[in-house]
Order: structure tokens, then sequence, then C-alpha cells
């Protein structure tokens, strides 16, 4: 959002930003913002979000808008988090989800926002998004633009950095650095993660040949659960969790950037890892 309203209003545009909150970062100053009261609850949050924007919308149809959440009526979004649909699917939460009132809340707003008469313009963040949009709710072609999440450029990292973070992180020069980095454990693939490297711990090949292998695990999530999980499979010497982290700190240690994540519309750490020149392995689902 920051990115978009900082490039409309440096193009000459008034930009508006309507929200329950607004980051530090965004610079409230800069813009007209007007807020829309949190409720206690996300589930009646999210749909009194929705009915006070789409009353906006009605109120003022010479404003254009874009939304980055799923408000029915609005006639472009972007679509940034993808289909909740898809993502039930392939957390294998389908049947459960019809009996969570949070999920159906969110279909609801979702089927009523991609198939709503007033609908225009869909930004989806990737080819897979928006093939998922496509084939989910029958949005047509001419209707579905693909537009890639940008990240500003930064210089090469140099070489220097892969020693000292490596010294900070005690890791030997020879060793074999994986990275993982999410919020989300579950939903990124860590456990999927940690069985590969079961294998990869029993069977090798280049054992003896090169250094060890080793894992760093970055950001927030139920780490005590995953290091138990580690251990069962022998190989919690292996696996370093960090916790919240800088990654522009890690990345410079690092050999390979791993996330076989179940669902992501597409994860900015990945473009970030291969900015910092660190090759990442992902999945068909980001």
């Amino acid at each position: 959002v920051a990115m978009l309203a900082v490039a409309l209003r440096d193009m000459g545009s008034t930009v508006t930003l309507m929200a329950q909150a607004v980051d530090a970062g965004v610079g409230r100053s800069a813009f007209e913002f007007l807020r829309v009261p949190s409720r206690p609850a996300n589930i009646w949050s999210a749909l009194y979000f929705a009915g006070t924007v789409a009353q906006y919308v009605r109120e003022h149809p010479e404003r254009p808008l874009i939304s980055f959440d799923r408000i029915p009526g609005v006639a472009c979004i972007r679509a940034g988090d993808g289909s909740h649909q898809v993502y039930l699917e392939s957390m294998g939460r389908s049947l459960s989800a019809k009996f969570s009132i949070k999920h159906r809340v969110q279909l609801s707003l979702e089927r009523k926002t991609y198939t709503h008469p007033n609908l225009r313009l869909v930004f989806a963040n990737s080819k897979m998004v928006a093939e998922d949009i496509r084939r989910q709710y029958d949005v047509s072609d001419d209707k579905i633009r693909v537009v890639y999440t940008g990240l500003p450029a930064r210089a090469k990292i140099p070489a220097t950095m892969r020693t000292s973070a490596r010294l900070r992180l005690k890791l030997p020069e020879s060793a074999r650095v994986m990275l993982f980095a999410g919020h989300n454990y579950e939903r990124k693939g860590l456990a999927t993660l940690l069985a590969a490297l079961r294998i990869l711990e029993k069977h090798d090949p280049y054992r003896g040949k090169i250094g060890p292998w080793a894992l760093l695990v970055a950001g927030r999530g139920d780490i005590p659960k995953y290091r138990r999980m580690a251990a069962r499979m022998q190989i919690a010497g292996k696996v370093e969790f960090l916790g919240p982290a800088s990654l522009d700190e890690i990345f410079p240690a690092a050999d390979l950037f791993v996330l076989p994540t179940r669902y992501d519309p597409l994860a900015r750490v990945c473009m970030e890892s291969v900015r910092a020149g660190v090759p990442v392995v992902t999945t068909r689902k980001n």
C-alpha cells in the first residue's frame, strides 16, 4: 500500500488512505487518512470494514478506488492475498472451513467481490493467483492483470559479509547453509523441509567430500513444537532457530533459501533472497 501511495503521489495524484490502522512507515502526514473504526473480533471487523468501504464507494462514485482487501462492489482490487478458497484447499481445510464462521465470512466476501457486476480490474501479484481467481470465480481474462510486487534495488552484497555473517552465527566457512524464513511454519512448510533434511542426513552423497549441512530457521512460529520435531528426526543439532531476525544480516551466510510453502500468492522473501544473491527452492504453490 505504502509503495503505491507514494508512487501515485509522486506522479501528481491526490491520494487518500482508508484503513483501520496505518503503519508508521507509510507517513500519514503525507496523505489524507480516513480511519475506519475497528471492532474487537476479527470476524466482525472484516465485515464492518467491507461495509464501510462499500458505502464510501456508493457515496463517492467520482473517486477511483483500489482495494487491497476483499470488498464487494469495488471496481479495482489488488488480490495480494490470493484466493482464500484455494488456500483452504492447499491446507487441507476445505471441510473444516464449512464449520468455521471466520472462514465462511472470508469465503463469502471473496465470492461476492469477484462476482460483483461493478468489478472492472483485478491486479493479481502472480500468474498463479490470476489463474486461481479466473478458475474459481469465472473472472474474464480482460479483467485480470498480473502486476508483480516490486522491491527497491540494492547494491550487491560484498563477499566479505559472508565470512562475518557466519562468524556471528557460529557457522563454519565450509558448511552448506540453508535458510528458511516465515511467520507461519505450518503454511510455509517447515515440517516438509525437516522431513527432507532427515533423508539428506541419512543419505547425504556429499558427506565427507564437502562441509556439513545446516539449516537456519528465521521468523515467528511454534519453535518448541518444531524443535521437538527436529529432535525426533535426529537432526536437532543441524537446525538453528533464530526467531524474528533481520534477514539482511542472515542472507550473506546462506547458500540456499528453501521455502516449501503450501500456499503463497507471491512470497516477498523469495524475491528478497534473489536480490541478495541467494538461490531459491520453492513450490509451485508460490
